[in-house]
């Protein structure tokens, strides 16, 4: 249940933030709020221009729905802040497994692969 879409839809709704890796557990998926709600949500398959696309539809009890369609394929239009963002979720999964310092020093050498004359330092930082 823990990794499910469904529960991953319901904890979003609930203002969870999704990319944290504490937050899957199994005290998570037994909450009683997360439950009820992940009871009402359907997914389903739909074909999209983009394998990276989802449309979020929640039909409300007057009736009305509310739509969001979503890819994460496109660029965002602030690339500095999507940026920050990529780092800040890289740091949150890397660090506990690699530590802060090497985690730092991997996110470093790969945003300068640019002017990196080969990714030699990368692979032996990362190996």
């Amino acid at each position: 249940v823990k990794f499910s879409i469904r529960h991953c839809i319901a904890m979003a709704l609930s203002g969870i933030d999704t990319g944290d890796r504490e937050i899957y557990t199994d005290a998570t998926a037994a909450r009683p709020d997360l439950m009820t709600l992940r009871r009402k949500v359907e997914v389903e398959d739909k074909v999209h221009d983009s394998r990276h696309a989802a449309e979020i539809v929640i039909d409300l009890a007057d009736g009305r729905s509310l739509v969001q369609f979503f890819d994460v394929g496109v660029p965002a239009d602030d690339l500095d802040a999507q940026e920050q963002r990529l780092i800040a979720k890289f740091h949150r999964l890397a660090d506990p497994i690699l530590g802060a310092d090497k985690a730092k020093r991997i996110k470093d050498l790969v945003l300068g692969l640019d002017d990196a004359k080969d990714v030699g330092d990368l692979m032996a930082t990362a190996g």
